[in-house]
């Protein structure tokens, strides 16, 4: 016990005033060692990104102090391990680092390859375009001038066949047909004053503003399908075989209304009276006769009568001049002529009428 409390004092004043040797212990200076020699594998805290490459104290020699044994004369006990500071790098691979600290590296998983993609199918060829041609509403416009709605309404029905459309086919044709009679019925029925150009004009327009019916097929056909329009030429050829075709049908019917395509009788070799309807050939024989005594028929100059017969009525028509019809003394004399065939024996009521060339009446008399 004396020999602790005498101690006390000593490592009192000995904290006070330490002894060289410990001031050099407590303040060591940097150690002139060799550097570690870096390890040829580099370490696993090398080669992460994550860690800075950033200086790291190692100790690598350390000093201990015990003050527990500091006693008698001796009051500090030193160990026999003498202490050192070096800095180091983070690459260093001791395994006093502070990559050591990091801990071992993270294991690299394999990434699987991205899968094999299959080649891709090779694209199939485009349909061939079609092997027939249509018209377009130019071609129509133009048929139909050259040959009136039935040759426009025709190129649309080849349209509609060529497409398939069987029944619009036949409906488009029913219609043409019916459109053309029309159209010559409003102009034989217009007064000879109003022309029928017009009526002509306005049925192209018509005819065209129809086409327009077929252009979304028209522009699937071409720009789609690749398919091509059908010659401009081809829709005249229609359009004349139209024309003719409809001046046949005309003159025929001309024909065979007409009055000059009945039976006749001539008379001294220029005059001809045909007759028609309920008349026989008596009749216009007895006519004919009666012509000649009246001095009508005289041989002069070529003269045309016609005579019907319907219902008990007797219709002579004499061919005259317009300005003749209009003459008074031609009117009266014709009225005469009818009122000396009621007294010849004639069917009565005997109606005289004044024609021209073409049979167009210009006057009746009663």
């Amino acid at each position: 016990m004396n020999e602790v409390a005498d101690s006390v004092p000593r490592l009192a004043q000995s904290l006070r005033h330490p002894p060289r040797a410990a001031r050099q212990l407590l303040s060591p200076k940097r150690s002139q060692s060799k550097p570690l020699r870096r390890s040829q594998t580099p370490s696993p805290a090398s080669k992460s990104p994550f860690l800075p490459s950033i200086p790291q104290l190692i100790l690598t020699k350390r000093t201990q102090f015990d003050p527990a044994h500091c006693s008698g004369g001796s009051p500090f006990r030193e160990h026999s391990a003498p202490s050192s500071y070096h800095l180091r790098s983070m690459e260093d691979s001791s395994p006093h680092g502070l990559a050591a600290l990091a801990g071992p590296a993270i294991p690299q998983v394999p990434v699987a390859p991205p899968p094999l993609l299959s080649p891709p199918l090779p694209s199939s060829p485009p349909p061939p375009p079609p092997n027939y041609k249509l018209y377009d509403s130019n071609s129509i416009i133009l048929a139909t001038f050259l040959g009136s709605p039935l040759a426009g309404g025709w190129l649309m029905a080849l349209n509609y066949r060529r497409l398939g459309q069987r029944g619009t086919f036949r409906t488009c044709i029913i219609f043409s047909v019916l459109g053309t009679i029309a159209l010559f019925a409003v102009a034989a029925l217009l007064p000879n004053k109003i022309p029928g150009a017009p009526i002509a004009i306005a049925s192209i327009f018509a005819m065209g503003a129809i086409a327009k019916l077929q252009s979304s097929e028209l522009d699937e056909h071409t720009r789609v399908r690749g398919g091509q329009i059908a010659s401009r030429w081809k829709a005249a050829g229609v359009g004349l075989t139209s024309m003719i075709f409809i001046l046949a049908v005309v003159f025929g019917w001309a024909l065979l209304s007409s009055p000059l395509t009945s039976s006749k009788l001539t008379f001294n070799g220029v005059e001809e009276i045909y007759y028609r309807d309920d008349a026989t050939k008596a009749d216009a024989q007895k006519l004919g006769e009666w012509l000649q005594k009246s001095g009508f028929f005289s041989g002069n100059k070529p003269k045309t009568v016609l005579l019907s017969k319907t219902a008990n009525v007797t219709v002579v028509s004499f061919v005259v001049s317009e300005s003749a019809a209009n003459t008074p003394a031609t009117i009266d004399a014709f009225r005469k002529f009818g009122q000396q065939m009621e007294a010849a024996g004639f069917d009565q009521p005997v109606i005289v009428r004044l024609v021209d060339d073409q049979l167009k009446l210009l006057r009746e008399i009663k």
